[in-house]
């Protein structure tokens, strides 16, 4: 698909038709561009891991993380970070507002029926977040 826009922006534009949300995955790396985030109707940016990871240490990484978020919310889009995986980055997340988080810091990856019975267990103790703000990676 990447090897024609049009015919990206065509298939895109039908799946959003049909209350699909669509991610933009690896921002900021590989095939991203800001092109992209004008002409093709995405609903959620993944920010790629090395913003992620270098954000709470680097400046320039972390500026460019804030600046990540910034952006896709005011495009109306939610953030989805990466590869989450200690507190400081959690925490710097938290306080620029990134909408939900993925990695080791809030749980390993599981099969399937490993995931139902997670699921079934948070929503019965009442710990299904809706966003990072209402997470806590203990809670998570």
């Amino acid at each position: 698909m990447l090897e024609d826009d049009d015919v990206v922006r065509e298939n895109l534009n039908r799946l959003s038709q049909h209350d699909t949300n669509i991610a933009i995955d690896d921002f900021g790396t590989g095939y991203s561009s800001l092109a992209h985030l004008r002409d093709v109707p995405f609903d959620v940016l993944k920010i790629d891991q090395p913003f992620v990871q270098g954000a709470p240490d680097d400046e320039k990484t972390g500026a460019i993380t804030r600046s990540i978020i910034s952006l896709a919310h005011s495009l109306s889009l939610r953030v989805v970070a990466e590869t989450v995986e200690t507190l400081p980055q959690f925490d710097l997340l938290v306080r620029h507002n990134c909408d939900l988080v993925q990695g080791y810091l809030t749980g390993h990856p599981v099969a399937t029926a490993g995931f139902s019975a997670l699921l079934k267990k948070a929503k019965q103790e009442g710990r299904v977040p809706t966003k990072v703000a209402d997470a806590s990676p203990a809670s998570a």
